[in-house]
């Protein structure tokens, strides 16, 4: 083997001697002249040199780079995985309509007492908190809203963003190294709209759409899960297939998709009909519209009775089949525009036990038709609202039960779909403490029944009344609701059978829901029932005997 090295070291030797560049007082040649070999190839040993100590030091330098580097790439993108999971909770359309809540501006600071309304609502049994983030006429303030948001404990809540129809043409907003200019948001000849400083947002304008783009993604990096845009037809020229929502609202998914984050939206759709345009949301959503005892009107809209400039307008009652059925999913509130005559002020002025009747009413009467009814929470009302209850402030709605309104149980029973026990106590003051329990008794709860109606349009009305009797109520046993006043008339239907597989056991309660149809002459109409077990008796209360008022268009 020591022949066969030799003979590498002279072939070697030869080759070098052979290259002009070579030079044997180089010392890369001085390192490399031994020579060896195995299996089948050689090698060449470099012999180890000397190194400077700035020369190591250098070297350190240059690895804890690349460490420090691969670190820093590794916590941004850990970083932008976890932005991803915390907008990423799971979204069910069930606890958005039946566990959720309108909590105005909770996160923009409306109401002075955000962190007593944030302890209202980590109390309460609230899952999704609607319209968190304001953006009436402003830019959302995300500083603010992520302080906010910090000052949760739970971690269940969905949050949710309204992106409204208003602007203020005087704002400029920069954010990010970007900057927004409202005046070219404006739709044109808008100016004042809303009352001073006012215009309408414009789908059209390429600053308003890179503004939503912008804040809509801002918004989901902090977690908001949940966009509503406000009054759309308002923002929005084309209902059409060449709508700008369209691109817009096809956007901010795939944004959501990319940063993997879970979110829905909805919009404002009052009387827009088209299918195809009302099914690019995940939910439509509007106001009910109350009269002083809490009955609301069920058709395809009533006339608006605020601003003038709004007088032809139609205000859609958006569980109608018109715009129900060309949906996805229908959410209601009661609706506020810092009026008298909005229901938000209606509502705060009405006696405690009216209160609580009516929002039982509302969400079970939405609850049968698979809709969701939002409880208020935290929302606006008339500053001047003759004596009526409110929360932090004067014109603002809580039901704290430390403050005004003191609506906080009733809500979170309802919520909970636990049987309000004081509410039930109040309406069982009509019944002596002493009295024996009779085999057919009744109490009656609620009632959702319109005061006004056209003659021979149909309305769906809602009665609530408890079994307060020892024997179930039954098909079988030809229980039923009766028409009175006068008894046994058949001008509103006249008995109001149960399903035949169905029970109503004792303290339960039954929501009866049907239809009507107005008489075909106007005039004013009695409203009233009683339960009924058909050959046998009339037993339980009445329900409140109502007036109708039927008005004829033709």
């Amino acid at each position: 083997m020591s022949k066969f090295n030799a003979f590498l070291n002279k072939v070697s030797q030869g080759r070098l001697s052979k290259n002009k560049e070579f030079s044997p007082e180089r010392t890369i040649d001085r390192d490399a002249m031994e020579i060896y070999s195995w299996w089948k190839h050689t090698y060449v040993y470099i012999r180890k040199n000397k190194i400077r100590a700035w020369q190591v030091v250098f070297l350190l330098a240059f690895i804890a780079g690349i460490i420090v580097t691969t670190l820093w790439l590794i916590t941004i993108r850990i970083e932008n995985k976890s932005d991803a999971t915390d907008g990423g909770k799971e979204i069910s359309m069930d606890i958005i309509k039946y566990k959720g809540c309108i909590a105005d501006g909770v996160l923009s600071g409306y109401g002075d007492d955000t962190d007593n309304s944030i302890l209202l609502l980590e109390r309460s049994e609230c899952q999704y908190l609607h319209r968190a983030v304001e953006t009436w006429t402003a830019h959302p303030n995300f500083t603010l809203v992520e302080e906010n948001l910090k000052k949760f404990k739970r971690e269940d809540f969905i949050f949710g963003m309204f992106l409204a129809e208003a602007l203020d043409p005087r704002l400029e907003y920069k954010d990010d190294n970007k900057k927004f200019v409202f005046s070219k948001m404006c739709k044109e000849g808008s100016e004042g709209f809303w009352g001073p400083d006012t215009c309408k947002a414009d789908f059209s304008k390429k600053e308003y759409r890179k503004y939503l783009d912008h804040i809509t993604q801002r918004a989901m990096d902090l977690g908001i899960q949940s966009f509503l845009f406000g009054q759309i037809m308002f923002q929005d020229d084309k209902i059409n297939t060449d709508s700008y929502a369209y691109d817009i609202v096809s956007d901010m998914r795939d944004y959501a998709q990319k940063t993997g984050k879970k979110i829905i939206i909805g919009a404002q759709t009052n009387t827009i009909t088209n299918e195809s345009y009302l099914r690019m949301f995940d939910y439509i959503e509007g106001g009910v519209g109350i009269n002083t005892v809490g009955d609301i009107e069920n058709g395809p809209c009533f006339s608006f009775q605020g601003n003038d400039q709004f007088k032809n307008w139609c205000w859609a009652l958006l569980w109608n089949e018109r715009y129900a059925s060309r949906a996805n999913n229908v959410l209601l509130h009661l609706d506020w525009r810092g009026d008298k005559t909005d229901d938000m002020s209606i509502f705060a002025r009405m006696d405690q036990n009216v209160r609580k009747k009516t929002l039982r009413n509302l969400y079970n009467f939405f609850r049968e038709k698979e809709m969701g009814f939002l409880l208020p929470m935290l929302a606006v009302v008339a500053k001047d609202n003759n004596g009526g209850c409110y929360g932090p402030k004067e014109n603002f709605y809580s039901p704290d039960n430390n403050l005004g309104c003191q609506d906080e149980n009733a809500i979170n029973n309802i919520l909970a779909l636990r049987e309000d026990e004081e509410f039930i106590l109040v309406n069982k003051e009509v019944i002596p403490e002493n009295k024996e329990v009779q085999t057919n008794d009744a109490v009656f709860i609620s009632q959702i029944v319109p005061q006004e109606m056209i003659a021979g349009q149909k309305y769906t009305i809602s009665l609530s009344l408890k079994n307060s009797g020892k024997a179930s109520w039954t098909n079988t046993e030809k229980y039923a609701l009766g028409s009175q006043s006068p008894q046994d008339n058949n001008l509103w239907g006249g008995r109001i059978f149960l399903t035949p597989e169905e029970v109503v056991a004792p303290g339960q309660t039954k929501h009866f829901i049907f239809i009507v149809t107005a008489p075909k002459e106007s005039g004013e109409y009695m409203f009233q029932w009683r339960m009924v077990q058909e050959f046998k008796e009339w037993f339980g209360n009445f329900t409140t005997k109502t007036p109708i008022r039927v008005i004829n268009l033709s």
